[in-house]
């Protein structure tokens, strides 16, 4: 026997209100109070409402033509433990990201995962609902990559998904992402080019897996050319007791970490005795700190590109063959290393055969 569907009137006969408000309710309209909005959540579970996702989409796209929005949303979509967090990291690289969007035709909106207000399936079922199939992941926070075993909770055969910086462990999605490979070897050209030759590198554990090794196999074959036994420090927190004997133990005159870490307190004070490099100075860097740019302006041009070529295309889903478009850094010359010897400039790690 077939089983009547339950109706948002039905709903609202059960709860005592308009079925203006169960709609508004149910899409998490800040219309309705969140006592209201939770109080018809718990009702319509009890009642076994289901919502037809093809319903949502034609009335969201109903919503949009009648407000004379042609465009079509993208959801930037954010993990830090506070709705605003993001904007510590993000915000400059989002505000490029949103007026290049519009440019082509599309909205940008940031989208919170870790409410704890709302798990993670409601987000998907909202975002679904108001018709949102391009999705755009910035780097995951830490708390959430540790959480979600570096995945994240999105029903990915519903989205259009292209990841920023490549730190997913899994599945396999469309990224656009620095060349960390790349990047290492001009770190380490740049500093053999200004006379630096025992360099060292250091990286939290987190960040040696948020880039799948990248950075680590670049080092290892550079060990190899220059027939180094130098030790690269991996640990869960580089502390500077830590550092310095390291730095001391392997006589070290360089070295290279991501970020901008506190090297006064790794005792790296003077670059003629030993130089640093940073692997990613960040958006906002101290002018002083030698080391590279990763560009973050033509990742984010990159990203909205293929983004909006993916839901044009309408390729939601994961891919069979997911792209992994990779942007080259540049170096930036600061303070912290400097020329201490003349040698010859090299033809450049990249071109030297393996012995």
């Amino acid at each position: 026997m077939k089983t009547k569907a339950i109706s948002l009137g039905d709903i609202a006969k059960r709860v005592g209100v308009s079925r203006m408000t169960i709609s508004l309710a149910l899409r998490d309209s800040h219309e309705v109070s969140e006592g209201m909005r939770e109080k018809i959540h718990t009702i319509a579970r009890e009642m076994g409402y289901s919502r037809s996702p093809q319903m949502s989409h034609l009335m969201a796209e109903v919503a949009r033509l009648r407000n004379g929005v042609m465009r079509e949303t993208l959801a930037f979509v954010t993990t830090e433990p506070t709705e605003e967090g993001w904007k510590k990291y993000d915000f400059e690289k989002f505000h490029v990201m949103k007026t290049y969007a519009a440019e082509k035709g599309y909205n940008l909106e940031p989208w919170w995962l870790s409410n704890p207000k709302l798990p993670p399936e409601r987000v998907n079922e909202i975002l679904w609902s108001r018709g949102i199939t391009g999705i755009v992941l910035p780097n995951i926070s830490r708390k959430f990559f540790e959480k979600h075993h570096g995945t994240l909770p999105i029903e990915w055969e519903k989205f259009c998904v292209v990841e920023m910086g490549g730190g997913l462990r899994f599945p396999a999605v469309h990224q656009v992402l620095h060349d960390h490979y790349h990047g290492m070897f001009l770190v380490l050209d740049e500093l053999e080019a200004l006379g630096y030759q025992r360099i060292g590198f250091c990286i939290r554990t987190e960040d040696d897996l948020r880039t799948h090794h990248r950075w680590m196999a670049a080092y290892s074959v550079w060990l190899r050319l220059r027939a180094f036994t130098i030790p690269p420090l991996i640990a869960a927190e580089l502390e500077p007791r830590m550092v310095k004997a390291w730095v001391t133990n392997n006589q070290l005159d360089a070295v290279i970490t991501p970020g901008i870490p506190d090297i006064k307190k790794w005792g790296i004070r003077d670059p003629q005795k030993i130089g640093f490099a940073s692997l990613d100075l960040w958006e906002k860097r101290d002018a002083a700190i030698t080391g590279i740019d990763q560009t973050a302006k033509e990742i984010a041009f990159a990203a909205i590109d293929l983004l909006i070529s993916l839901v044009s295309h309408k390729r939601k889903g994961l891919p069979g063959n997911p792209m992994h478009w990779l942007i080259p850094g540049h170096w930036i010359t600061g303070k912290t290393a400097i020329r201490v010897r003349n040698i010859p400039r090299p033809v450049g790690i990249e071109n030297e055969p393996l012995t």
